[in-house]
């Protein structure tokens, strides 16, 4: 082969070094964008209903709460909520004519982390807030502030367009000595969230 040949032949490899390199940068660029585009971002609305469980020793029986949450994402893992959750009319009876009803408003500012997955995301979440404690027997009736804390962690899934559903189960303590003790429980709670993407 002749010098003229070789040159020709270097050429050709050349550009179709140039042509797959182009290609292999496109596709990454395309998978890169991609991936901006399905990563969680703006604000969302979630709301639930939740099956609450006493832990103080008094003994309540359990109850239904309700759980609403206004949130955004400061990042692909992590997420700032605020949360307020109700826990409905806990009963404890002392005999025929006796019995005590607690409730409890709940508002927190919580910290969420995630894993985010296109089929289930776990997340853990904690918060700190405000708790408004309502007790009341036959004869009288109290209410107490305190401050109160969660704990918690669950599951997300993806259930078509900007809606997830979410279970998670947290523990919740609070500061307040209203019934002799600290009115502290376990909600588990399961919703739906709408999200609204940037």
């Amino acid at each position: 082969m002749d010098e003229r040949g070789r040159s020709r032949q270097v050429g050709v490899r050349r550009v179709a070094v140039a042509g797959v390199a182009l290609a292999v940068a496109s596709a990454l660029g395309a998978a890169s964008d991609a991936r901006a585009e399905e990563a969680p971002s703006g604000a969302y609305v979630a709301v639930g209903v939740a099956g609450v469980f006493d832990q103080t020793g008094i003994d309540f029986d359990s109850g239904v709460g309700a759980d609403v949450r206004v949130g955004g994402f400061l990042s692909e893992y992590v997420r700032l909520e605020a949360e307020y959750a109700y826990t409905g009319d806990l009963e404890r009876s002392f005999g025929f004519f006796g019995r005590l009803e607690a409730r409890a408003h709940t508002a927190t500012v919580n910290l969420r982390v995630g894993l985010p997955s296109e089929v289930v995301s776990p997340f853990v979440v904690a918060g700190v807030g405000y708790q408004r404690l309502q007790a009341e027997t036959f004869f009288a009736r109290a209410d107490d502030d305190a401050f109160a804390f969660r704990v918690g962690g669950g599951l997300e899934a993806q259930v078509g367009g900007p809606f997830d559903f979410f279970l998670e189960a947290g523990y919740v303590r609070s500061t307040s000595d209203l019934l002799g003790a600290d009115f502290d429980y376990v909600a588990v709670v399961g919703g739906l969230a709408l999200r609204f993407p940037r």
